[in-house]
């Protein structure tokens, strides 16, 4: 039974670290993106400036993984 429990406190924590994740690096990637247009004028980005945009996106969210709260 306790396994049981463990597995499921296990999948709770990989959810909530996969959400914040997202939440933060999605976050990131789309205040960049409306700031570069507005800045630039531009509807419409390059690829080479949205893979720039996603990598910071990134960078962020991992340099904020040790500020994450796991709920258990």
């Amino acid at each position: 039974m306790w396994r049981i429990i463990n597995m499921l406190d296990l999948l709770r924590d990989i959810l909530a670290f996969t959400g914040t994740f997202l939440v933060i690096s999605s976050m990131t990637i789309l205040a960049i993106q409306i700031t570069m247009g507005i800045f630039t004028s531009k509807p419409k980005l390059s690829r080479k400036e949205n893979y720039i945009i996603y990598s910071i996106g990134i960078i962020v969210a991992l340099s904020l993984i040790p500020f994450y709260h796991f709920p258990s």
